[in-house]
């Protein structure tokens, strides 16, 4: 009794189109369909006999390491996975590429857009060869053993997730829960679900210019985010400051019977005093013009307040790094609050 073992080898066929590719497979099938090609050199020399234009092939023992070759040359790129292809081409001495969203679309990003970082206006290359690396090489018996005796104890099973051609809960919940007529959708779901439904070009590109999209509470107001509010009469009165920020604490109420429905919780972060603990208002929100840029939680208010979803106006997620959290994006717009609400804080200073 013998036992034999199929193996699958792998090629890399090069041709002008696919259908080259194509039609050479079909000959070298035909050549090997009723011969045992039992080594390398033998199933390239039949590759070479399949036509009269003979192929050359070669057996890889290294490649190029083309991605630390031009891995700090690149910008990062999000969104490539979205498109059905790409085109690439040479501009002014340049890669560039576009890409087609869509088999029957058009070609996106008019002239190209090129990956390659600048430095000081110019276009920066790698001047040195790619270096070489092996391919591993690997018996093709290894790993056998444990796959066979994993398939012979667990005996038949399904090869699907789920072991069925239907979509699970997960897929169309979603889909399924707008469709009914619920009186309980409220006007920022539908909002959410109208923008989600529309059929935009994906985005591919560096993250940097990646255009901006519209502030939706529903979606961007969670836990651990900053958000900074529109004041509303009635904590603009209560808590007195020139920018109104914090952290969420959960997630906006949807649920049409609570009393907090359409708001959520905030807790109030203030510019950090680097000098002095008892600092007032106005000493805080002046470091800011001077460059400062350390917030803090604001321990004056010990339970979080509940704000309305619609006076949100933008939040960002903080990366939690060590020391004191810089908050960056804010100190454009607080400066500029902070200029025109001086008279305010000097009002209320006696509350500190």
């Amino acid at each position: 009794m013998t036992t034999e073992l199929l193996v699958h080898v792998n090629f890399l066929m090069v041709g002008h189109t696919h259908e080259d590719i194509d039609v050479l497979f079909s000959k070298v099938s035909a050549r090997t369909i009723n011969k045992d090609v039992l080594t390398l050199p033998t199933l390239m020399a039949e590759i070479w006999e399949s036509e009269a234009m003979h192929p050359v092939p070669l057996l890889l023992e290294e490649v190029a390491d083309y991605k630390s070759y031009v891995g700090g040359f690149l910008d990062k790129l999000e969104g490539h996975s979205q498109p059905i292809g790409f085109r690439f081409s040479m501009a002014n001495n340049v890669p560039i590429y576009k890409f087609q969203a869509k088999v029957d679309g058009p070609w996106m990003l008019e002239g190209g857009h090129s990956l390659w970082k600048k430095r000081n206006g110019q276009f920066i290359f790698p001047d040195e060869e790619p270096r070489a690396l092996p391919l591993p090489s690997t018996h093709p018996r290894l790993g056998f053993k444990p796959l066979q005796e994993e398939k012979l104890q667990s005996g038949f099973r399904p090869q699907t997730n789920h072991g069925t051609g239907f979509m699970t809960d997960a897929q169309y919940e979603d889909g399924l829960r707008v469709e009914q007529d619920e009186p309980a959708l409220n006007e920022l779901e539908r909002e959410l679900q109208a923008e989600n439904e529309m059929q935009l070009q994906p985005y591919v590109g560096p993250p940097s210019l990646r255009p901006k999209r519209a502030f939706v509470p529903l979606e961007d107001i969670c836990d651990g985010k900053f958000v900074v509010l529109r004041p509303e009469d009635d904590f603009e009165a209560e808590v007195p400051r020139a920018v109104w920020l914090g952290r969420v604490m959960g997630a906006v109420v949807r649920d049409n019977n609570d009393e907090h429905h359409g708001q959520f919780q905030i807790e109030w972060w203030r510019p950090r005093h680097r000098k002095s603990t008892n600092a007032t208002n106005k000493e805080r929100y002046s470091s800011l013009l001077v460059g400062q840029k350390d917030w803090e939680k604001d321990r004056r208010y010990n339970t979080p307040h509940w704000i309305n979803a619609s006076a949100a106006i933008y939040s960002w997620k903080y990366r939690a790094k060590e020391g004191v959290p810089l908050i960056t994006k804010l100190n454009s717009l607080a400066k500029a609050a902070i200029m025109s609400h001086f008279e305010k804080l000097d009002a209320n200073e006696g509350r500190d």
